[in-house]
C-alpha cells in the first residue's frame, strides 16, 4: 500500500517498479481516455465541493510534475513520460480558475 501512495520504489524492486509503472499508465494515456479519468476522478469525489477538490488536486498533480521522471522503469518513461507531463498540465490548467 504504501508504495502506490508514493511511488517511489527502490532501484532493485523489479515488483515494485512495475506496479508503480502500472498504477500510473494511465497518466499517460490518450488524452480521450485521460480526460475520462479525471472525470472518474471527479465523481469518486463528488461529496467534495470544487473550492476544495481543485487545488487539492491540482497540488497533487503538480507534485508529479516536479519529479525527475514519473515513471520507475526506462521503458514505461519512453513509452509514456511526455503524454504523462502534457495529460497532467492539462488537468492543472481546467482546474485552474480563470
Amino acid at each position: 500500500m504504501e508504495l502506490t501512495l508514493r511511488h517511489h520504489p527502490e532501484p532493485d524492486d523489479r515488483n515494485g517498479i512495475a506496479l508503480s509503472d502500472a498504477d500510473f499508465a494511465v497518466l499517460g494515456a490518450e488524452p480521450q481516455r485521460y480526460a475520462e479519468y479525471a472525470a472518474n476522478v471527479r465523481a469518486e469525489f463528488h461529496e467534495v465541493p470544487d473550492e476544495y477538490f481543485r487545488p487539492a488536486r491540482s497540488e497533487l498533480l503538480a507534485e508529479f510534475l516536479t519529479r525527475d521522471e514519473i515513471f520507475a522503469s526506462e521503458p514505461a518513461q519512453q513509452r509514456w513520460e511526455a503524454t504523462a507531463r502534457t495529460n497532467l498540465a492539462r488537468e492543472i490548467e481546467a482546474l485552474t480558475p480563470s
